[in-house]
């Protein structure tokens, strides 16, 4: 009888791993309020509703490089139709280097510093890269691209977006 049980258990974890591993899906729905520290050591509180959507962009040490070309094309895309959130994650850098950390940051808008990760692995962050999320005035998530930018992930982006501010 425990043999029979066994091969149920064991086809239950073959179907869960093959469906959640094929199903897209957020770590979170909805963002839930947080504050962080930016790079000057100033309190940033993000919570919704927010007068505007948003996007953040999240970024290890291995992908800054994809989130400053995430940043710089939606800027030029989008202009100030939404608010930016960047934030690093910083959770592998030691206690001792963190002053160095902080100052090796050349962002002249502020960067919120995720040292422990607390914010960036629940929403879905996976090293070396880049995660950029869009959200609506409510805060729900609607959708994430991940990885380098290309021209496709960023007219999926702006495709979304204008659905969301002009839905006709």
């Amino acid at each position: 009888m425990a043999k029979k049980y066994s091969n149920k258990i064991k086809y239950l974890a073959i179907w869960t791993t093959l469906l959640l591993g094929s199903t897209p899906c957020f770590a979170q729905d909805t963002l839930t309020p947080f504050t962080l520290l930016d790079q000057q050591d100033h309190p940033h509180a993000i919570a919704f509703p927010a007068h505007k959507p948003c996007i953040l962009i999240i970024g290890d040490r291995d992908s800054a490089n994809q989130a400053k070309e995430w940043g710089a094309s939606l800027g030029l895309q989008l202009k100030d139709k939404v608010t930016y959130i960047a934030i690093a994650a910083m959770g592998g850098v030691p206690e001792l280097f963190r002053g160095f950390a902080k100052g090796s940051i050349n962002n002249p808008r502020p960067t919120l510093l995720d040292w422990d990760n607390k914010i960036s692995t629940p929403l879905g962050l996976e090293p070396k890269q880049c995660l950029v999320i869009l959200t609506n005035k409510t805060g729900t998530i609607l959708t994430t691209q991940k990885g380098p930018l290309t021209p496709e992930k960023l007219q999926q982006l702006v495709v979304k977006f204008q659905k969301l501010i002009d839905p006709h």
